[in-house]
C-alpha cells in the first residue's frame, strides 16, 4: 500500500501490540449510510450505522487472524488499516516456508468461520424455530426459486428490515460467510491466491 495512502488515516488504538488505523475515506461510507437512511427515522439510521461497524469489526478480526498466525512464526505486523473496501494487515514479510504461508493465509477466513459458527449456534439455541423456518424459506426462494408462503415471506422481511438483535445477527452471519467465500477465491492478492501459491510450492 502506498505510503501517501497510509498517511491519510486515523489511529484507533493498539491492540495485541498492533496499531489499528482507519482510512479517512471510511467517513464517506458512514455519511453514505446516514444519507441513504435519513428518511426512515433515527432508529433505522442508527441501526444501519451499527451494522456497518459490525461488518468492519468482522473485517478487523479477520486481519488480526492473519497477524496472530504470522506472529506464531516470528513474523511481526506493522499495522492494520481499515478501508471502505476491506482491511489490510501489513506483515513485515511473508513466510518463506510454503506450509507457513498456507497457515497465515487461511487464518483470516478461519476467524470468520468461527464467528459464523458461533452465530449459527446462537440461532439454534435462542431463536424462535418459526423465525428460522421463515428465514430458511426466504433463502430457498431467493436462491432456488422455491415456493414460499405469504406468512413466512412477511416474517422474513420483517426480520431483515426492522432494527433488531436477530436482524443484526443475521447480517453478521451473511457477512462472515461472504468474507470466507470472497477471500478464498484463488487469485492474488486474496487469501485464496496465497493458499493456491503455497499449495503449488509444496
Amino acid at each position: 500500500m502506498p505510503e501517501s495512502l497510509l498517511a491519510r488515516r486515523l489511529k484507533l488504538g493498539k491492540f495485541l501490540g498492533i496499531g489499528l488505523y482507519v482510512h479517512w475515506s471510511f467517513a464517506l461510507l458512514i455519511l453514505y449510510v446516514v444519507l441513504s437512511t435519513r428518511g426512515e427515522g433515527a432508529a433505522v439510521m442508527a441501526f444501519a450505522v451499527t451494522q456497518l461497524f459490525g461488518v468492519f469489526l468482522c473485517v478487523t478480526l479477520h486481519e488480526y487472524g492473519h497477524a496472530m498466525a504470522a506472529r506464531v512464526f516470528g513474523i511481526g505486523t506493522a499495522d492494520i488499516t481499515l478501508l471502505p473496501i476491506g482491511g489490510v494487515a501489513r506483515l513485515q514479510r511473508m513466510p518463506r516456508i510454503p506450509w507457513q504461508e498456507l497457515v497465515v493465509a487461511v487464518a483470516g477466513p478461519a476467524v470468520n468461520v468461527v464467528i459464523a459458527s458461533l452465530l449459527l449456534l446462537g440461532f439454534v439455541l435462542f431463536v424462535d424455530p418459526a423465525d428460522i423456518r421463515a428465514l430458511t424459506s426466504a433463502f430457498s426462494a431467493g436462491v432456488a426459486d422455491a415456493p414460499i408462503d405469504d406468512e413466512s415471506m412477511v416474517r422474513a422481511n420483517d426480520i431483515m428490515s426492522s432494527p433488531s438483535v436477530l436482524g443484526f445477527a443475521l447480517l453478521m452471519l451473511i457477512i462472515n460467510v461472504m468474507l470466507v467465500l470472497f477471500n478464498l477465491i484463488p487469485a492474488c492478492p486474496r487469501d485464496g491466491g496465497r493458499v493456491f501459491r503455497s499449495l503449488m510450492a509444496m
